[in-house]
């Protein structure tokens, strides 16, 4: 998609600031994986700002640094919107509420705390601008996540998959779910490879070799393959 390409490009000044000035999963208290790479947060970051995406929900808070770039997002565009973050686990939302504290950021934050099948229901009366789906990666569960949130996207919005290199042979996760948005209502993107080549922050490159690794330990029973390390998150734009 080169019209985000040529955003993060235009905006590659502040990108690298924002990372100097501690955006980085190293400032993640106890970060070990599980979460975007920094190029792929930035990327999103971009979208949001441009778009001026005020309602945004973040389903699977893990480590918490997409939510920290979602939030600071909405602190640059002085928005009164908030990044609603849900969780099954409340330990990993305490120590996510600390760290942005840190940052300045918690008041862009609500924390839900639940299954997001559950959680889900009770909210599902709300507009969203902009959805990040990446919590359990099942497909049953990626399936009912889309289906859910798709309804409280609004035309215009946009819903991001992470980790769309995953299909387990038993339990097909993201990338069958998104396969099938792609097949049935078109407007999928993937992130770019040549967005994570602009930056190749230290931290990204070593979760390519990673994820590397994963191929051929896993010989495609776990990831795919033809898949592309360097291009993990997927977008569907909603018209």
């Amino acid at each position: 998609m080169s019209y985000l390409f040529d955003l993060v490009k235009e905006n590659e000044k502040e990108l690298r600031s924002l990372h100097d000035d501690g955006y980085r999963t190293s400032s993640i208290p106890g970060y070990g994986k599980g979460s975007l790479k920094a190029c792929e947060a930035q990327a999103l970051y971009s979208l949001i700002k441009d778009k001026k995406y005020n309602n945004i929900l973040d389903i699977g808070t893990g480590p918490g640094f997409t939510c920290l770039y979602f939030a600071k997002a909405l602190k640059d565009l002085n928005s009164k919107g908030k990044v609603t973050t849900i969780d099954i686990s409340s330990a990993f939302q305490d120590k996510v509420k600390l760290f942005l504290n840190n940052f300045g950021l918690q008041n862009y934050v609500e924390f839900l705390c639940g299954d997001s099948k559950d959680v889900l229901d009770t909210i599902s009366d709300r507009v969203y601008d902009f959805a990040s789906i990446d919590g359990f990666h099942s497909y049953d569960q990626c399936k009912i996540e889309f289906n859910k949130v798709n309804k409280m996207i609004r035309k215009g919005g946009a819903i991001a998959f992470d980790d769309i290199y995953l299909r387990p042979k038993d339990n097909p996760g993201p990338r069958n779910v998104f396969d099938e948005i792609d097949k049935s209502l078109g407007d999928t993107y993937y992130l770019e490879e040549k967005i994570f080549d602009m930056f190749k922050y230290p931290e990204d490159v070593s979760e390519v070799s990673r994820l590397e690794q994963k191929w051929e330990l896993r010989d495609g029973s776990f990831v795919l393959k033809e898949s592309n390390p360097k291009e993990t998150v997927g977008l569907f734009f909603k018209k």
